[in-house]
């Protein structure tokens, strides 16, 4: 098995933000990613920070189980409510007037989830989780020095 820790910090939301991912494999070899945005939103990071971690087993090849830990019930619930796939069958829209936000993410997150087996795991931030604890210092530290542009803030797709 395969676990992603994540977490995102965005210093003011909009704001500077920082994504952050801890993956582990088999419990010994561990990957870290991190990565700062200069104007950003707190939820945007909590996603990216996942895709991150996404990315680093894509790289790896692997195709075992998943399973995200998370302190984002933004995140968490996306996906094992329904609510992504709600999104995605109804071409993004969250109801009749109003689009889903953060869709480029999202579709980068659905990408993943259609391909791999995921369970995402929701854990209460800045408590025994020391991995997710670790994911939230260096995130907050990305966000301290952010040095990319995050294209997709403020657009709509």
């Amino acid at each position: 098995m395969i676990t992603i820790y994540t977490d995102g910090a965005c210093s003011g939301n909009p704001g500077p933000g920082g994504a952050a991912t801890i993956v582990e494999f088999n419990e010994y070899i561990r990957r870290k990613e991190t990565c700062g945005y200069k104007l950003t939103t707190n939820n945007r990071m909590e996603l990216m920070a996942v895709i991150l971690g996404f990315k680093i087993v894509e790289d790896n090849g692997s195709s075992d189980l998943v399973e995200v830990i998370s302190d984002s019930k933004y995140l968490c619930d996306s996906v094992s409510k329904g609510w992504l796939k709600r999104w995605v069958s109804a071409d993004w829209m969250k109801n009749a007037k109003e689009s889903c936000a953060n869709i480029d993410l999202w579709k980068e997150i659905y990408s993943f989830v259609q391909t791999h087996t995921v369970k995402f795991v929701w854990v209460r931030g800045h408590q025994q989780n020391a991995l997710n604890n670790e994911c939230d210092k260096i995130a907050r530290e990305a966000a301290k020095n952010p040095t990319l542009e995050d294209e997709g803030y403020g657009k709509s797709f």
